[in-house]
């Protein structure tokens, strides 16, 4: 899918680590992961939207800035594990365009209800890959949707919590 990619650190011969998807907003420059994903600014992190084998087809976009949730700032609270991260438009036929022309956009909307089918995509922490997804049926815990992606090995690995980052300020807050 066009509008979901991996993050790299520090360019396409390193590893990723975490997944992020581009949203339908004005600008067209914003992309969305998880909040433990990111540190500071996020500025320099790298976004491969449509990354598979090694290859960027919609080219590398990089993170200028990064915008969390106050109570994810304050006690990292996983009701609030997300951060809208802002791209460098590129130059694409002497034009300045951002992301989502590239590659169109999603957009926000409420949670699905219990009993809906859901597709998850994301890619493991890794290198020369490509996405992984899995179809799930929305359920109720705790009053949250969730949904169960038996051998579904991002979700392993966020479990796990390998290579998570933790965001410190200055990051901006979303209200």
């Amino acid at each position: 899918m066009s509008t979901i990619g991996p993050l790299f650190e520090r360019g396409l011969c390193d590893p990723h680590n975490c997944t992020a998807s581009v949203l339908d907003s004005p600008a067209g420059n914003l992309i969305l992961t998880a909040a433990h994903c990111v540190t500071g600014s996020a500025a320099g992190l790298l976004f491969a939207p449509g990354y598979h084998d090694g290859v960027a087809p919609h080219g590398v976009w990089t993170v200028e800035r990064a915008f969390a949730d106050p109570d994810w700032l304050i006690c990292e609270d996983a009701d609030d594990d997300y951060a809208i991260l802002r791209v460098a438009d590129q130059d694409r036929a002497g034009r300045l365009v951002g992301v989502e022309a590239v590659t169109g956009g999603n957009r926000l909307g409420t949670a699905p209800a219990a009993g809906q089918a859901v597709t998850v995509i994301g890619y493991n922490s890794g290198l020369d890959d490509e996405p992984v997804s899995c179809v799930a049926v929305v359920r109720v815990e705790s009053n949250y949707p969730a949904i169960d992606c038996a051998g579904f090995p991002v979700v392993r690995a966020a479990v796990r919590g390998s290579r998570r980052r933790r965001i410190r300020a200055p990051l901006s807050y979303v209200r």
